[in-house]
């Protein structure tokens, strides 16, 4: 016996009978709403919106930014020490560049080596919100989060028996006469920065500009706040300008960004 072949159409009528049969449910729901006495149907609205706003939330709330990969945010910046206004050659802001870009390698190897070594962050002190990661399969680096209000303070203690991601050993700086060509390099670069500033747009310095902020930058450090915190200020392709606090005497950068300089389409 030959199979029955719908008429044409017929699928999208069965639709279009599922969608109707839904809303007329759903016009009936509201009709009973109506009838409640003022309070019951308030209630049952109130219910409504807290179960529409929920699974809004769900879908479309930002997710939370990894501690880690929010400190390796800025790392790989391009040295501008003889930027105008620089203290870079300042005693103490060699040791603190010394001592980030020690950072700033640890980061970049773990990321490099993610799939090795991924502990979970482990409260030290809920209560004071200060956090750790112990990396016992690769490096034996503790990465440690200190939240305070709205910013943190983050800080990498290195196990010095392990030399794979020194800065000093494997650095282009080691290795002579490269070294020279990478500084050339990179001078360069900067020149070429500093000459682009003046044509680009400026905005106030009260602005805000996108953070995380895309592109490549360069990087100086301002002249010290006290004994131990410094300022790096960190300037972008197209002229957007901040500052972030490092304090070497902890080894720990504080995560707020103060911006100093915005071009007017990066204004949030």
């Amino acid at each position: 016996m030959p199979a029955t072949v719908p008429p044409p159409g017929a699928a999208s009528d069965t639709k279009s009978s599922s969608g109707s049969a839904l809303g007329a449910l759903i016009a009936d729901f509201f009709a009973v709403v109506r009838t409640l006495p003022a309070l019951p149907r308030a209630i049952v609205l109130i219910a409504i919106v807290a179960i529409a706003g929920a699974i809004a939330y769900e879908k479309f709330a930002p997710q939370p930014v990894d501690p880690l990969r929010q400190a390796a945010v800025y790392t790989g910046g391009i040295p501008d020490p003889n930027h105008p206004g620089a203290d870079s050659h300042n005693p103490q802001n060699v040791e603190a560049d010394h001592k980030s870009s020690e950072d700033d390698r640890a980061v970049q190897w773990h990321f490099n080596h993610d799939a090795q070594d991924h502990p979970e962050e482990t409260a030290i002190d809920a209560s004071r919100k200060i956090y750790y990661r112990y990396f016992a399969n690769s490096d034996h680096c503790v990465f440690i989060r200190r939240q305070t209000g709205d910013h943190d303070q983050t800080q990498w203690v290195r196990d010095p028996s392990y030399h794979e991601h020194d800065v000093d050993t494997g650095h282009p700086a080691v290795s002579g006469q490269h070294a020279a060509v990478v500084t050339t390099e990179w001078s360069a670069m900067s020149r070429l920065g500093r000459a682009i500033d003046s044509l680009l747009p400026a905005a106030s310095a009260g602005s805000n500009c996108l953070n995380p902020h895309p592109g490549q930058y360069r990087y100086w450090w301002g002249p010290p706040m006290d004994q131990c915190n410094s300022p790096m200020y960190r300037q972008f392709g197209d002229g957007c300008t901040h500052y972030q606090i490092y304090n070497r005497c902890a080894n720990a950068w504080d995560s707020r960004i103060t911006w100093t300089n915005c071009v007017q389409q990066h204004h949030s």
